[in-house]
């Protein structure tokens, strides 16, 4: 209404760059002024919840992360398979919207009504299995520890919603390039957890010294030779439908990676940094780590970790307030992207 108002009253009238301007002004100056009102209250909210958690109120952490539906998918055509039961949150998966999959349920009936596909079973739903064998006593203490896992068929659109869902292969493809396609394609099943070896020290992890050059560089280096080269494909098409500069993506991970400790550059945390070095009688550094050493097999380290550990100051959320800066500076032209 306000467009074609103002309309009327310039009819007639050369619409050049400065009324075009004014015809935009006319009609959507109040709206916008209402978002940018609502963006900077948003922002305001968001540093109040931010101060709250640095004050030790968790109860604002669910306020700062995204509420976002997601179903957890594995694709393998064996729903006896022990490696997946046992340890189903280790084995490769996707995450779908759920209504994507409720409305691919009527197609995937119908092609198991064709008998020329041999489709046995569409989807399991995972469920803990509550039975529990007769055991020892040291049985039945270490079967505690982790809880056993069983497959549902799932029978109607309304029960494809579990922790996990078992999608059999032959309903879906995968195409290294664009991804998971939902209908049959390229065969695929999702990768096993790798078997757990007999030797409980085959995965202790441990830190060495390691500046803070020296992490980012390591990173940076992981992300180009093993993550980017996969994430490119996908990446360029992205790029191509939002109108976006080739390899911009690329470098917003670059800056990420950049960023993402930033938080343990304050005095406070190269302080703590270097007094843990000391303490445990190894090279106390005159530059700025991101690592210190730590061996949980070694006895020192783990006394002293539970003397110093929980005096060590944060560094995740403040990495995220300073990086946030930057990136709104270095993404003005594509909002959307730093948005995300």
């Amino acid at each position: 209404q306000l467009t074609w108002a103002w309309l009327q009253e310039h009819e007639g009238a050369i619409l050049d760059f400065s009324l075009e301007q004014a015809l935009i002004n006319h009609a959507h100056a109040a709206t916008d002024q209402q978002i940018l009102d609502g963006l900077q209250a948003a922002a305001e909210g968001r540093a109040a919840k931010i101060e709250e958690v640095w004050a030790g109120n968790e109860k604002s952490i669910a306020d700062l992360v995204r509420k976002i539906q997601s179903q957890a998918l594995i694709i393998h055509s064996d729903p006896e398979n022990q490696a997946i039961l046992q340890r189903p949150f280790q084995t490769e998966m996707f995450s779908l919207y759920p209504g994507t999959l409720k409305g691919l349920w009527e197609e995937w009936q119908e092609l198991q009504s064709d008998d020329f596909n041999d489709i046995e079973w569409l989807a399991y739903k995972l469920v803990e299995d509550k039975k529990q064998p007769d055991k020892t006593d040291e049985q039945a203490a270490q079967a505690n520890r982790l809880p056993n896992y069983d497959w549902l068929a799932v029978k109607n659109q309304h029960e494809l919603v579990a922790p996990v869902l078992l999608i059999n292969p032959q309903l879906v493809g995968y195409d290294p390039e664009v991804g998971l396609e939902l209908l049959p394609g390229t065969p695929f099943e999702s990768a096993l957890p790798a078997p757990k070896g007999g030797n409980t020290n085959d995965k202790v992890w441990q830190y060495k010294l390691e500046s803070y050059a020296e992490h980012i560089r390591l990173v940076h280096e992981a992300w180009r030779e093993e993550v980017w080269p996969e994430l490119a494909p996908p990446a360029r098409r992205l790029e191509k439908a939002f109108g976006w500069p080739t390899d911009l993506l690329d470098e917003v991970m670059q800056l990420a990676i950049w960023a993402h400790d930033l938080g343990k550059l304050t005095v406070g945390w190269q302080t703590w940094a270097r007094e843990w070095q000391a303490a445990i009688g190894l090279t106390v550094p005159d530059y700025a780590v991101a690592h210190t050493d730590f061996d949980p097999r070694n006895d020192q380290h783990k006394a002293m970790n539970k003397k110093m550990g929980r005096t060590r100051p944060s560094h995740a959320v403040e990495s995220v307030v300073v990086a946030s800066l930057y990136f709104a500076d270095c993404l003005k032209a594509y909002p959307d992207v730093a948005r995300a």
